[in-house]
């Protein structure tokens, strides 16, 4: 699971993940396949529904575009640096795959 996490968090910071790589979501098996992909594509209100199921509690900080056009967002509930990403959803979708990255790290399954 760990490396399939790590491939998924690769493909989502590139940009290079597409349904062809929906495999990954069943090998990680924590996050809901369209939910995924509507956070990917945008959708804040994915992105929020993910957080709820694997981060519940855990307090968030969105910040506006750099000058690179990138979306910062924060987890410092969980002591996370700011994640960045080319919409704010899917900067959001990168800090809570990262935290349970994290998280998995920590405690292995």
């Amino acid at each position: 699971m760990i490396d399939a996490m790590k491939r998924l968090i690769e493909a989502t910071e590139s940009g290079t993940w597409d349904e062809s790589w929906r495999w990954l979501l069943d090998n990680v098996g924590i996050i809901d396949p369209q939910r995924f992909s509507d956070a990917y594509l945008g959708s804040l209100d994915a992105a929020k529904a993910i957080h709820d199921a694997l981060l519940p509690g855990c307090r968030i900080e969105l910040f506006g575009p750099t000058a690179q056009g990138l979306y910062g967002v924060g987890l410092p509930t969980l002591g996370q640096d700011m994640v960045f990403g080319p919409n704010p959803a899917r900067a959001w979708l990168l800090a809570i795959l990262r935290a349970k990255l994290a998280q998995t790290d920590q405690d292995p399954l």
